[in-house]
C-alpha cells in the first residue's frame, strides 16, 4: 500500500487514495450507478472512458460491475495516475483497463486509436474554496493542487 494512502469503499470495490488524490465520495456513486444503467441499455463489450479519473474509483467500479467492458482512465498528474494504476493492479483489472496521463484525451489517445467510446464519465476535482466560511469538508484534506469545478457528469455516445 502506498505511504499515507487510506482505503475507501466505493460501490463494489475498495480503493486506495493518498496525497494528491481526492477521497472517493459517496455522492459520486450516483454517477457510477447512472453510468451502469446507461451501459445496460447498450450492447456487449462497451468502451468506457473515465476522464479526470483520480484514484480510478469510477472506471474501476464500472470494470468490476461489467467484466465485458474495456475501460480507459485518464488524469493529469503523476499522483492520480500512479494511484489509479495501483488500484487497477490490486483489483486485477490491468488486463482490460488502460490508464494514461495527460490533459483530457491526450493521455489515452494511443489506447483509443480512433475507437468510439460508448460512455464517458467525468468527476473533476472540486474547488478548494469553502462554500461556507470556516468549513473544510473532509474531501479537501487530500485534494489535488489544481481543482476544477464541482459538477459530476456523464456523457453517452449517440449514433449518428
Amino acid at each position: 500500500m502506498p505511504a499515507n494512502a487510506d482505503v475507501f469503499q466505493f460501490m463494489s470495490i475498495e480503493i486506495l487514495a493518498g496525497p494528491g488524490v481526492l477521497i472517493p465520495r459517496a455522492e459520486t456513486e450516483l454517477l457510477g450507478r447512472t453510468a451502469l444503467k446507461l451501459l445496460s441499455e447498450g450492447g456487449l463489450t462497451p468502451l468506457v472512458i473515465d476522464m479526470c479519473c483520480g484514484s480510478g474509483n469510477l472506471g474501476l467500479a464500472i470494470a468490476d460491475a461489467r467484466a465485458d467492458a474495456r475501460v480507459l482512465l485518464s488524469d493529469l498528474t503523476d499522483e492520480t495516475t500512479r494511484q489509479a494504476r495501483t488500484n487497477a493492479e490490486r483489483l486485477r483489472f490491468d488486463d482490460r483497463v488502460t490508464i494514461g496521463q495527460g490533459d483530457m484525451f491526450a493521455g489515452i489517445a494511443a489506447a483509443l486509436a480512433g475507437a468510439r467510446a460508448d460512455l464517458i464519465v467525468c468527476n473533476p476535482p472540486i474547488s478548494r474554496r469553502p462554500s461556507w466560511p470556516g468549513t473544510v469538508p473532509i474531501c479537501w484534506k487530500k485534494s489535488p493542487a489544481r481543482p476544477l469545478m464541482p459538477a459530476p457528469m456523464a456523457l453517452r455516445s449517440t449514433s449518428g
